[in-house]
């Protein structure tokens, strides 16, 4: 009997030591991940790591990152996906992204009093309403419609959960 709970007890052992690790996923992965929760999610285009660089002054301080834009629609659709390197709090780079959006509203708010029109307005409107959330070492932020928004934060969470 003692035998049987000996090797009852390493068997238990062993398959707890085999559990496969949680790995975090990669930023284009999630970006993937919400552009196809969303609708015409394959208009969304990743941007290039030159374009990255020279909008976003905290890129240096993550360890992966993805920026898809709706080129479709002069850019009203926009999605940040930024994993923190070590030593970088998302504090940082959620500071960053918000400098960004309020950089981008200001350009487009000037714009709008020289040329009002309505796509003008609603991209003003999307970056004034942009969703900046953390998740673990990861930041996003999505500058999308009302709905869009709503499906998106929950492509972003859901990734996570697979």
């Amino acid at each position: 009997m003692k035998k049987y709970i000996l090797v009852l007890c390493l068997l238990l052992l062993l398959l707890s030591s085999c559990q496969a690790t949680k790995t975090e996923p990669a930023c284009a992965d999630l970006g993937l991940a919400v552009g196809n929760a969303l609708p015409n999610g394959v208009q969304l285009t990743h941007v290039d790591e030159d374009f990255l660089e020279t909008t976003f002054d905290f890129i240096t301080k993550t360890e992966d990152h993805v920026l898809l834009l709706d080129t479709s629609d002069s850019g009203t659709r926009e999605i940040g996906i930024f994993k923190t390197a070590d030593g970088t709090t998302t504090a940082d780079v959620e500071h960053g992204i918000r400098d960004y959006l309020k950089s981008e509203q200001e350009a487009l708010r000037s714009l709008c009093a020289l040329y009002p029109t309505d796509d003008l307005t609603e991209r003003l409107w999307r970056y004034q309403n942009a969703t900046v959330m953390t998740k673990g070492a990861y930041v996003a932020y999505f500058v999308l419609s009302q709905n869009d928004t709503k499906t998106a934060k929950s492509a972003f969470l859901g990734a996570f959960n697979d």
